[in-house]
């Protein structure tokens, strides 16, 4: 028999969720970003002022992807925490 969902089991499930919801929000908006700076025409003075913003996108989607990983991890972690005892499966 397996053992009750505690609350602090379901907290953990959705800081899991969460952190895996945030990196791919966050991903999703320099994605976002760098198709735009990549498909439209750059209005600002060319050079230095379009690489700052690149390179903040760059930085915003490598944010993106640790978040994603550490959400990974996360959920990985609760997921193990349900699993019984080696002696207790069927």
């Amino acid at each position: 028999m397996s053992r009750r969902v505690s609350r602090s089991d379901r907290v953990r499930d959705i800081l899991a969720l969460g952190i895996l919801g945030g990196g791919a929000l966050v991903y999703a908006i320099a994605y976002s970003g760098m198709h735009t700076l990549a498909a439209k025409p750059i209005v600002t003075v060319p050079g230095h002022p379009a690489m700052q913003r690149f390179t903040h996108y760059w930085q915003l989607s490598q944010a993106g992807l640790a978040l994603l990983a550490i959400g990974v991890l996360a959920v990985a972690w609760s997921f193990l925490s349900y699993r019984p005892p080696s002696g207790e499966r069927a």
